[in-house]
């Protein structure tokens, strides 16, 4: 099983930033990584607050709404939690936004070129699937400047 490292570096009341690793190519030389964006830590309400932290199934499905994505499960008390394209909080729902970099945009909290990473760390991981593997994605709050 191979396991997929969220490191969340930033918070505030507005928004949660983080790196996600897939500590893994197919030569094994170097990691896979995007930036993230969710919502700000809110008692794990669905769709209002970022996960806890902790270690948790990840595996890729097919949305209708947003294409190839990866769900993640086994989170106490929330269901339908995925990591899909994004670009701000209004789009996040709970869930876990991919990018190529983190910023600002018209004064709110945004992700870049989301589309971009997600394809990447869904190919990834769709691959890990393909071959037999499973994956997990572990998240860890790592620090925070508010």
């Amino acid at each position: 099983m191979e396991r997929a490292l969220l490191y969340r570096n930033f918070q505030n009341d507005r928004v949660t930033f983080g790196v996600l690793k897939l500590p893994w190519t197919w030569d094994g030389s170097s990691l896979v990584k995007c930036c993230t964006l969710e919502l700000p830590w809110l008692n794990n309400q669905p769709n209002i607050s970022c996960i806890p932290g902790g270690l948790y199934g990840l595996e890729p499905v097919y949305s209708t709404t947003f294409g190839h994505i990866l769900a993640v499960s086994g989170i106490e008390g929330r269901s339908l939690v995925r990591v899909h394209a994004g670009n701000h909080t209004g789009h996040t729902h709970g869930c876990i936004l991919t990018g190529k970099r983190t910023g600002t945009y018209q004064g709110r909290p945004f992700i870049f070129n989301s589309r971009d990473a997600l394809r990447v760390i869904v190919s990834h991981v769709q691959a890990l699937y393909d071959q037999g593997e499973t994956c997990e994605l572990e998240v860890l709050d790592v620090g925070y400047a508010a």
